[in-house]
């Protein structure tokens, strides 16, 4: 399977607060295989740690693509930090 071929426009895929009380827009988009999402930074001072992480529902089960390029295990969630991002391979 391979990541490509965009489908559609940007889409929020989710919003609200993390635990320090950031506020956060994950935007995704489409592509054929799959999904890219980012939860961009909201300013200069907010934290980059892993204390910022919020869980984010996926609109059905999706593989992660790994930092060393292979894939991951199903997933429904995924757990992003303030500035992260996240490809994901699977559903529709």
């Amino acid at each position: 399977m391979r990541f490509s071929g965009p489908r559609g426009p940007t889409f929020t895929l989710a919003e609200g607060t993390d635990p320090t009380g950031n506020r956060y827009v994950v935007k995704a988009r489409r592509y054929r295989n799959g999904l890219a999402a980012v939860r961009n930074r909201g300013d200069g001072n907010q934290d980059l740690g892993p204390e910022t992480r919020a869980v984010i529902p996926l609109r059905g089960p999706m593989a992660p693509i790994l930092p060393s390029g292979t894939i991951g295990a199903v997933v429904s969630t995924v757990s992003l930090r303030n500035g992260e991002g996240v490809l994901l391979l699977g559903g529709r």
